[in-house]
């Protein structure tokens, strides 16, 4: 019995060995499928494809959420919302909740210079109060590319 406990050790062992190189293999592929997803997000922003552009971000959190560029990235998209999108035209205050939308982002990124940027388009507390909100009220966001639920924030925050 002693030599067949011994044989399934070692069974066990190589199995546990082969079982790692497939995930190391699984890691890489899944890096390289990221990094495909996160070029092709940079590319549609180019051809102002916007929404696909979100799609392929999000796809590479959903891979690597590791990846704190790919916050950034979608930040970015957001932001470009504020000027170029028909939608918000002169709606100033949505333009402010869609820097809260970014703010979000840039925050979960740790990127401070970005999040600072994003600040500054933020609603004041009689804004968000004129607009019929209260600060910190939760509110569905669909506006343009920017489908997000946010908090509301104000500049004084």
């Amino acid at each position: 019995a002693g030599m067949n406990n011994n044989g399934a050790q070692n069974q066990l062992e190589t199995d546990n060995v082969v079982a790692k190189a497939f995930n190391d293999e699984i890691k890489i592929l899944d890096d390289q499928q990221s990094d495909l997803y996160y070029k092709k997000a940079q590319m549609l922003i180019i051809s102002n494809n916007f929404e696909e552009s979100l799609d392929n971000a999000f796809k590479v959190i959903e891979i690597s959420p590791e990846r704190l560029e790919a916050y950034t990235l979608i930040g970015n998209i957001y932001m470009t919302a504020i000027n170029r999108c028909s939608d918000i035209g002169e709606d100033q205050f949505s333009k402010k909740l869609v820097a809260i939308a970014a703010y979000k982002m840039y925050e979960k990124s740790q990127n401070n210079q970005k999040m600072n940027e994003a600040m500054m388009f933020f609603p004041t507390t009689d804004e968000i109060k004129n607009s019929g909100y209260s600060k910190s009220k939760s509110v569905d966001l669909n506006v343009c590319w920017v489908k997000e639920e946010i908090t509301l924030l104000s500049k004084s925050d």
